[in-house]
């Protein structure tokens, strides 16, 4: 993990310090940021300092809006990720708003949408912001908050790396052992799983990682879990194991548990 920290003094009346503090995990699929919270908790969430969950405010609707420029066929397989989170949590909180934001091309400053108070999904073509802090990640995901809430997430996507995968798979991938994993196969009349693209399929399995973020979950040392620090196409059809809902137990209720 690294803390990137910038200060600025401001000399008025009084001498103020203020301090933000960004910390980002690199990984082979994904980079996730936030500001000034534990992200090494072994509790699975995103902790304040004093070791309080931060999760979104109760009965919060997660409404996302994708950019205009995000492609129609991978829009398709992200609220397929969305609805795999019906599989465990009892509110259906992840919606995806079909109007579209009237935005210009993101121009790598996170800045200009962090804040704004929607929950964006950006399409970032050309050069990756994140290059050369995170030269691996393909997403990055940015978390807001307020206290020990969450109030907003930004989830931004490679270009290049998923328009450089258009093939079609030709075998299935392994599902993993039903012991430990919960199979999920989401609604076919919005997204089609066994006849969608390497493109489709791995916005599917890295946006169910991304949304985990934007819920509040950070990664963890469970190589089966849908929140380890890379993803890979096994969790096509079982993105979810037994771990994963237990961690989703201390912060919302599922269909296992009343939290």
């Amino acid at each position: 993990m690294f803390i990137y920290v910038y200060m600025r003094n401001i000399l008025k009346k009084n001498l103020q310090l203020i301090c933000l503090a960004i910390a980002g995990l690199i990984l082979n699929n994904c980079a996730q940021k936030s500001i000034s919270y534990n992200q090494d908790c072994d509790c699975g969430f995103y902790t304040t300092s004093g070791g309080i969950i931060a999760n979104w405010p109760a009965e919060t609707e997660l409404i996302f809006q994708h950019d205009s420029y995000f492609p129609a066929d991978l829009k398709k397989a992200f609220k397929a990720a969305g609805q795999s989170y019906g599989e465990i949590l009892k509110d259906n909180i992840i919606n995806i708003d079909p109007q579209e934001l009237s935005n210009e091309p993101f121009n790598g400053n996170e800045n200009l949408v962090k804040g704004d108070g929607i929950n964006g999904i950006y399409w970032v073509q050309g050069e990756w912001p994140w290059k050369d802090k995170n030269p691996q990640s393909v997403a990055m995901t940015v978390v807001s908050f307020n206290g020990n809430k969450i109030v907003e997430a930004d989830i931004f996507f490679k270009a290049d790396y998923f328009s450089n995968k258009d093939q079609i798979l030709t075998t299935n991938p392994q599902q993993d052992d039903e012991e430990s994993s919960l199979f999920f196969e989401p609604d076919q009349s919005v997204f089609d799983l066994e006849n969608s693209t390497a493109a489709q399929q791995w916005m599917y399995v890295v946006g169910i990682h991304e949304l985990g973020h934007a819920l509040g979950r950070n990664h963890i040392e469970d190589k089966e879990s849908i929140m380890y620090y890379s993803v890979n196409l096994k969790k096509l059809y079982s993105p979810f194991n037994k771990n994963d809902v237990e961690i989703f137990n201390k912060a919302f209720d599922t269909h296992n548990h009343n939290h």
